[in-house]
Formats: C-alpha cells, structure tokens, sequence
C-alpha cells in the first residue's frame, strides 16, 4: 500500500496514546526479541523510537538520514528494519508526495503496539485468604506516593512547556528535564531571545533529538555542553536566514 506524505496520513497511523506507552513497548520488544536482535538492530529501533514522538509510534525519516545519523551504512539500516518487519515489531508503508509529482517519499515507519499486561490466572478463594498481606505495608504506600507525586509533577511540568519541547519527557526525569529546559532556553537566549521555538519545531526538535542520540551513543562527555552548543547554532542559523530573507527575499 502507497500513502501519501500528509500530516492526516501520519497522525492515522499513530500507534500510542503517548511517548511513555510506546516506549514501554519499545522496551517490551527489547526484552522479547533479546536474542534475536543485532547491536545495529536495537540502535535503529532506539533511533526510530526517537524520531516518532510528533506523532507517536510514527517515523517518516529517510533510511539515508538513519543510516547517517547512526553511522551506519545504509544496507544495515535496511536489514535490521527486515528484521524488525519479520518480527512485528514494525510495518513499514510505502509513501509518495502529495503534491507537486507525486513521486516516491520515504518510507513510514510505525512502531506496533503491544498488550504488555498479561495477567495470570486468578488464585483461588483460600490461597488469597493465606497470602500474607505484602503489598500495603508502609514502605511500600510511601513508594507508591513518592512515585505517584513524581509522575504527576513532571506531568504539570510538560504540561507547562511548548508543544515542540514536551517530547523530553519521555527521555528524562523531572530533575533533569527542568534542567535541560533551562540550557534549550538559555543558549537560544544567548544568540537571539525574540526566536521562538514553537516557529521553529522541526529545526529544534532535529538538533535537540541529535545531541541526545550522541550524547547515548557515548559520542559526548557532556549532554549539558554539547546540547548548548548545538542550541546556538541552529538558533544562530535561524537568525542568519531570518536576515537574509528580511534582507534580500532569501529563504
């Protein structure tokens, strides 16, 4: 089947209600397929898993653009997306543009989703009654709200961040996402603070996405540097083609 390359067709395919239940799949899978899957496999499934939270579940990234960003050739890239298709992990859809020629796009790639809550056969009326109580002891209440109160902070805290910046949740806790906000802010603010990032998703997402994917790849000693320095040069790149375009029509 050849789809066109509109934002309807993506947000059709949208396999997850969120990025954290697709990346519980993610992890499922992982699990599942531990001895099937090559180090070449789990970085592309990693770096897919990266790139479909706009619409979540859903990549539309190049196999060119995968195999550059992960150093990898491309003939790997295309290997372990078979491999990932044979196992069901992922179903891979043909494209083409929905204006202009129309001719062949990139292929979309969509993460399947998957029932990971398999519940066991339900015990019987005297082995309840002789089970010790485990679960309600105070330790664990205390856990339970510790952990109740962290998802709900960071809930409040995506809640609070633009569009284009709320898919780091899925990458970091609340401590660190408040950080790295803090850094996105603050080396945009060094260049240019009038920029806005909700005008400039795709270019902010791309960077911001890149540094995380190098930073996991032990590409980058530091996540905090390199995602500053890399903020500033896309911000500096705005800047620059926002005063040519000003200046002479240049886009």
């Amino acid at each position: 089947m050849t789809l066109l390359n509109t934002h309807e067709t993506y947000q059709s395919l949208q396999s997850f209600a969120t990025i954290d239940e697709m990346n519980v799949a993610v992890k499922h899978y992982k699990q599942q397929f531990k001895s099937q899957l090559t180090k070449s496999t789990y970085a592309v499934l990693d770096f897919i898993s990266q790139w479909a939270c706009k619409y979540v579940g859903v990549c539309y990234l190049s196999q060119k653009k995968i195999a550059e960003q992960l150093n990898i050739s491309y003939k790997t890239v295309q290997r372990a997306i078979a491999v990932l298709v044979d196992l069901n992990v992922i179903k891979k859809y043909d494209s083409k543009r929905h204006n202009g020629d129309k001719r062949r796009s990139t292929n979309i790639l969509v993460i399947k989703n998957v029932d990971v809550n398999v519940q066991t056969e339900c015990p019987d009326k005297e082995t309840l009654l002789n089970t010790k109580n485990i679960n309600n002891t105070d330790d664990t209440v205390a856990l339970s709200k510790n952990v109740d109160k962290e998802s709900l902070i960071k809930k409040g805290l995506t809640i609070k961040l633009p569009k284009p910046l709320q898919f780091l949740s899925a990458f970091f806790n609340v401590d660190d996402l408040y950080s790295i906000v803090g850094v996105i802010y603050k080396a945009k603010a060094t260049i240019d603070k009038s920029i806005q990032i909700e005008e400039y998703e795709q270019e902010y997402r791309e960077s911001i996405l890149s540094v995380i994917n190098a930073y996991k790849r032990g590409k980058a000693k530091s996540l905090h540097g390199l995602l500053f320095y890399s903020i500033k040069a896309i911000t500096r790149s705005i800047q620059l083609k926002s005063r040519l375009h000003d200046a002479f029509g240049l886009n």
